[in-house]
């Protein structure tokens, strides 16, 4: 019978528990960048928010311009810089 805390194998999963065990919770976490799919969500629910999810462009040229001015605009909002005195419109 195999009891939780002995670590017989050398299976993948079972690596990665002693892993875990040695390094501790927190740090294992921030190695293998846990949490960052989070991020990555809450831009894209932020930009499909704003712009909604369809391009209006209908070549593929077109359209990348479109997604990174968009992009461009998301991320002044974020670092504040269209609301800041640097930026004269």
């Amino acid at each position: 019978m195999r009891r939780f805390w002995q670590i017989r194998g050398d299976s993948a999963k079972d690596r990665v528990v002693r892993k875990l065990r040695r390094m501790g919770i927190r740090k294992y976490k921030e190695e293998i960048g846990y949490g960052k799919r989070n991020v990555l969500e809450n831009f894209f629910s932020v930009f499909k928010r704003r712009f909604g999810e369809y391009v209006d462009s209908r070549k593929w040229e077109n359209i990348r311009a479109e997604i990174m001015f968009k992009v461009f605009i998301v991320n002044s909002f974020k670092r504040g810089c269209l609301w800041s005195r640097e930026l004269k419109v």
